[in-house]
């Protein structure tokens, strides 16, 4: 029998594994935001974001390999290398937070995307902002899939999101090629299906070419932040990644940067441009719920949302189960982690070693602590108040854009751009100031932006007016006040 060397993964198949960490709910919001940064900027952000996130995943390629962390270790790993292990803590900690949120935001866009379909079905006004009991009953439905110890299973659901991101696009270049065109009836039964291509412009509601609101602007940039965030993949990707030189992890991630940037343009773009400053921040509610080719990317969209949903929660509970064993029993990171890798470049010489190793999905908790994870009640119990709780906080606000703003504002904007700076100068010191000066500029301006953006979206939370949409001075909101299109009787399946 002859045994065949693992030869790792293919450039080809990472950068299509790293897309579709990349591609997510989030693109929903994206002809919002081309609608607050205006028809130029907002592409070219777009872009330009694109070849930074680029060039911030480069340093922490750069770091890894300074740390000897070429085939092994994570973002945490790389923090505790760099900064000890309060920094483990703190990235940890990110991940919480980041994955908590999301899967907050994820509750309320299944909710907005499932509501018109079932009010079709029911002949029951569902609503499309914020629907409590709907959102209840999403979170009753992934309940049971959040509660599993693995979610192996159901990985599958990263590679739908690219399918289903496809088909919203198709649809929508469609539809507004339509409405640009003409083609879409202006009277007759089925015009009613329509009233977001036929509704008179006013002032306020045409196509902007620039940033109406400096607010606007700076709510809208934390949505693309959180549109390219994969740096909590990138290391483990370029362990697996067969010939993991830097070039080589470079050409993936510019590959998988390229094609996203492309894709998030055409959605924006063709999202903005027959609605102008009418777009919602969810770009579905702009449609009527008895159009079929919409509600066939309403229910694509959501089953893949609905099958992501728990890969969400189960690296948040994880999370929190290590933290939790790790500061109530920490001689079990040291029985559970394995050894200190002496012959890895860690710093300094005198510099004290770190453990280049992740902190363990379950380790060995036999010195006392509380291993939530790995006691069934523990994991379900803490399941439950994970969903519970983002349910709660979805029922808060009908606003996906103040949940994507918070969270690209702080978690993301510190871990996307503020970590991979400070973890390339304190690893790799480069010598020379041209060396030093892009990644001083990447930090420096990454927590001058984290500041503007906050603010903005605590302004933008507790604004008056405009609902999901940026219009104020019109007397209706083409998100809510009409949710079946018209106010002529409301859509429905069987009359």
């Amino acid at each position: 029998m002859v045994v065949v060397e693992q030869q790792g993964v293919s450039m080809a198949t990472s950068t299509f594994t790293l897309i579709t960490t990349i591609v997510g709910g989030g693109v929903l919001s994206l002809p919002f935001t081309i609608g607050c940064l205006g028809l130029i900027p907002g592409p070219i952000l777009l872009v330009f974001l694109a070849w930074l996130n680029s060039f911030s995943l480069g340093l922490l390629v750069k770091a890894a390999h300074r740390a000897g962390m070429v085939d092994k270790g994570s973002l945490e790993d790389l923090a505790a290398v760099a900064f000890g292990d309060r920094w483990r803590h703190l990235t940890a900690g990110t991940v919480i937070a980041l994955t908590f949120f999301a899967s907050v935001a994820y509750l309320l866009l299944i909710q907005q995307l499932i509501s018109p379909v079932l009010s079709l079905l029911t002949c029951r006004n569902f609503g499309r902002g914020q629907g409590v009991e709907t959102i209840l009953l999403v979170a009753a439905a992934v309940m049971p899939f959040s509660c599993k110890e693995s979610m192996a299973s159901m990985r599958f659901a990263s590679y739908a999101s690219v399918m289903s991101i496809t088909t919203l696009l198709v649809i929508l270049t469609y539809r507004s090629a339509q409405c640009l065109a003409g083609f879409l009836p202006a009277e007759g039964p089925e015009a009613s299906k329509y009233y977001w291509c036929q509704l008179k412009r006013s002032a306020e509601t045409h196509v902007t070419f620039a940033p109406v609101e400096v607010v606007e602007a700076l709510i809208s940039m934390p949505v693309v932040f959180g549109a390219f965030m994969c740096h909590f993949n990138v290391l483990p990707m370029h362990a697996e990644l067969h010939k993991p030189t830097y070039d080589r992890m470079m050409r993936v991630i510019n590959m998988t940067m390229g094609s996203v940037a492309c894709a998030y343009v055409g959605v924006g773009v063709v999202g903005y441009l027959p609605l102008g400053r009418e777009v919602c921040d969810n770009i579905l509610l702009n449609y009527s719920s008895s159009d079929p080719l919409v509600n066939v990317g309403r229910l694509a969209l959501a089953s893949t949302l609905f099958l992501s949903y728990p890969l969400l929660i189960l690296p948040c509970r994880q999370t929190v189960a290590r933290l939790v064993l790790l500061a109530t029993a920490p001689a079990a990171r040291a029985r559970g982690s394995g050894d200190v890798d002496e012959s890895a470049p860690l710093l300094e010489p005198s510099s004290p070693r770190v453990e280049v190793v992740a902190i363990p999905a379950r380790p060995d908790a036999g010195g006392g602590g509380w291993d939530l994870e790995g006691r069934t009640a523990s994991r379900i119990g803490l399941s439950v108040f994970l969903v519970a709780f983002a349910a709660l906080l979805a029922t808060t606000t009908d606003r996906v854009t103040v949940i994507w703003s918070f969270m690209g504002s702080t978690v993301v904007c510190f871990v996307a751009f503020t970590l991979p700076g400070t973890v390339y100068l304190k690893l790799c010191k480069p010598t020379t100031f041209r060396e030093r000066l892009p990644a001083y500029c990447l930090v420096a301006g990454s927590l001058v932006i984290m500041v503007m953006c906050v603010v903005a979206s605590v302004i933008n939370a507790f604004k008056k007016g405009g609902g999901n949409s940026l219009v104020t001075t019109v007397d209706y909101d083409p998100c809510l006040v009409r949710p079946f299109g018209t106010e002529e009787p409301r859509a429905c399946l069987w009359h």
